[in-house]
C-alpha cells in the first residue's frame, strides 16, 4: 500500500506547475516565480542594508611563481553540431510551456484626432498580425489584448502581463533527456577531436 501512495505522490508532484509572472505598467515592472500555488517576488528586490566591509585587494603575485598557461578553446565549427541539440531543446520547451494569461493594454494619446485615428488603426493592424503568430508558436490559454484612446492623457500608456508555466515533470524530462543527449554528443565530438590530433601527430 505504501508504494502505491508513493507513486501517486510522485505523479502529483510531477504535475505541479512551475512558472513566472511578469508585469509592466507606468509605475514600473514586477516579476514573480511561482511554485504551485505559492508566489515569490524576484523583482524588484527589497533593498538590503549597507554593504559589508569592502573586499581586500588582490594580493600581488610572488616572484618566481609559476605562470599559468592560457587554455586554448576549441574551434567554433567543432561545436556547431551541438546547435541542433539546443534547437531541439528550445522546440520541446516551447511545446511544453503554457501561457496561462497574456494581457496587453495599449492606451494611445494624441492631441490631433486625425493622427490618433491613424495610430489607432496601425496599432490594431500590428496586433492583428502578432496574435496569430503567438498562438501558432505557444499554447495560450487566455489572452486579453486591446488598444484604446485617451484624449486627456499626455503620453502613451502600456500595461503588459504574462503568466507562463511548465510542469515539474516536463522540466525534469527536458533537463534529463536533452542533457544526456548533449553530453553524448559532446563526448562524440571530443572523441573525434582526439582521433584527429593523434592522426596529425603520427
Amino acid at each position: 500500500m505504501g508504494w502505491i501512495i508513493a507513486i501517486v505522490l510522485l505523479v502529483l508532484v510531477g504535475f505541479m506547475p512551475l512558472g513566472i509572472i511578469g508585469e509592466y505598467h507606468s509605475a514600473g515592472a514586477n516579476a514573480w516565480v511561482c511554485i504551485g500555488p505559492f508566489r515569490y517576488r524576484v523583482y524588484p528586490r527589497k533593498e538590503k542594508g549597507k554593504a559589508e566591509e569592502k573586499a581586500a585587494p588582490f594580493e600581488k603575485k610572488k616572484e618566481g611563481s609559476a605562470v599559468k598557461k592560457k587554455k586554448t578553446a576549441g574551434k567554433l565549427s567543432d561545436f556547431l553540431p551541438l546547435a541542433q541539440n539546443l534547437f531541439d531543446l528550445l522546440v520541446d520547451f516551447r511545446k511544453r510551456l503554457q501561457i496561462r494569461m497574456l494581457r496587453m493594454h495599449l492606451v494611445l494619446a494624441e492631441d490631433d484626432p486625425c493622427d490618433l485615428a491613424i495610430h489607432y488603426a496601425n496599432a490594431w493592424a500590428a496586433l492583428g498580425n502578432l496574435i496569430p503568430r503567438l498562438e501558432q508558436n505557444f499554447q495560450i490559454k487566455k489572452r486579453d489584448m486591446k488598444v484604446s484612446c485617451d484624449f486627456t492623457a499626455d503620453k502613451i500608456k502600456i500595461y503588459a502581463y504574462l503568466h507562463a508555466t511548465i510542469s515539474l515533470g516536463g522540466l525534469l524530462y527536458l533537463v534529463i533527456y536533452h542533457g544526456l543527449k548533449g553530453i553524448n554528443k559532446f563526448r562524440q565530438l571530443k572523441g573525434k577531436g582526439g582521433t584527429n590530433h593523434e592522426s596529425e601527430a603520427s
